[in-house]
C-alpha cells in the first residue's frame, strides 16, 4: 500500500501512550485516513481522544465509537487513566457512535482501495465481517497488533497477546475471511522503543504544542504504570506499514504474513517525521 491508499484505523487509544502516537505518526505522514474507530473499554471515551487529538493535529477525520465488550468471552478489562486531564465531559466533540456500521461505510466508499490499521481488539472488525459478509474481500490488507508464535513451517496465533485475548472470536473470524492480513508481532515490536528524551523532543518540536504536551504526558504516565524507561512502539510501527511494507521483513504463510524483523532505523524514520514542522 502507499500514503495515497484508504487507511481505516481501529484502535483502543487511552492508558497506553503508543496507540496516540500511532494516530499522530498517520496524520504527519499525510496518510489517507478515511475513519477512526474505537474499541474495547468505554470506547466512547477513546474516540473523544482520538477525535481531539486529530483535531489539534489540524486534520479533520471522522471518529466512531464501537463495539465496548468481546463477541462471547468474559470482558478481560480494567480502567486506566484514559482522558485524564485532556478530554473535558463538557467538551463538545462530533462522534459518531456506530463503530461497525461506520466501518463498512469507509470500506464501501473506497472498496479494493482500503487496507485497517487494526491496533486494538478486533472486535468492531468482526462484527463489519459478519454483518457484512462482502466486506473482507473489498480491503485492500490488514495490519494488526497481535504475535504468532512461529516453527517451522507453521504458525499459531498466539492468543496471550492483549490485542487477541481479549476477543479471540473476533479473530477467528477475521483470519478466516479473505482479506490479506499481516501480524505485526510483539517480539518485533519491542526492537523499537522511545525514550523519554525522545518524548522531550516530541514536546519540543514539529506537532502542535497541546497535541504534544498530551502525547508527552501520556508517555510519563504510562511508563510510570509500565515500570519502565521507555515507550515500544507496537502501533506506530503497525500504521507504517502502510507508507512502506519493507520496514519489516516478513515469512509468509498463505495469505497471512507473519512479521520476523524491523528496519533498525524505524525509530529514527518515526521521530524525524513527528518533529519535522514542515510536515505540519
Amino acid at each position: 500500500m502507499s500514503i495515497d491508499e484508504a487507511i481505516i484505523i481501529d484502535t483502543d487509544i487511552g492508558t497506553d501512550v503508543d496507540d496516540a502516537i500511532a494516530l499522530m505518526y498517520a496524520v504527519k505522514l499525510g496518510m489517507n485516513i478515511k475513519l477512526v474507530t474505537t474499541v474495547h473499554g468505554d470506547a466512547y471515551v477513546r474516540a473523544r481522544i482520538a477525535k481531539k487529538l486529530v483535531m489539534l493535529l489540524g486534520a479533520d477525520i471522522p471518529v466512531a465509537a464501537g463495539e465496548s465488550k468481546p463477541l462471547k468471552q468474559k470482558h478481560l478489562y480494567w480502567e486506566g487513566d484514559e482522558g485524564a486531564d485532556f478530554v473535558d465531559a463538557a467538551e463538545s466533540l462530533d462522534i459518531r457512535l456506530d463503530g461497525v456500521e461506520a466501518i463498512a461505510e469507509a470500506i464501501y466508499a473506497s472498496r479494493n482501495n482500503v487496507g485497517i490499521a487494526s491496533i486494538g481488539p478486533m472486535t468492531n472488525i468482526a462484527r463489519a465481517f459478519q454483518k457484512y459478509p462482502d466486506l473482507p474481500a473489498l480491503v485492500s490488507h490488514i495490519y494488526a497488533m497481535g504475535n504468532a508464535i512461529i516453527t517451522p513451517g507453521a504458525f499459531y496465533i498466539n492468543y496471550r497477546a492483549h490485542n487477541f485475548k481479549v476477543d479471540p472470536e473476533a479473530v477467528d473470524i477475521v483470519f478466516a475471511s479473505p482479506a490479506p492480513i499481516t501480524i505485526v508481532t510483539t517480539e518485533v515490536c519491542k526492537k523499537s522503543s522511545l525514550t523519554r528524551e525522545d518524548f522531550g523532543l516530541i514536546k519540543s518540536g514539529g506537532v502542535p504544542a497541546s497535541a504534544s504536551a498530551y502525547i508527552h504526558a501520556a508517555a510519563q504516565s504510562w511508563m510510570g504504570k509500565a515500570e519502565q524507561d521507555c515507550a515500544y512502539l507496537y502501533d506506530p510501527l503497525v500504521v507504517h506499514h502502510f507508507a512502506d511494507s519493507a520496514i519489516t521483513e516478513k515469512a509468509v504463510y498463505g495469505n497471512v504474513s507473519i512479521i520476523t524483523d524491523v528496519n533498525p532505523g524505524f525509530k529514527e524514520i518515526l521521530l524525524r517525521t513527528i518533529t519535522d514542522s514542515r510536515l505540519s
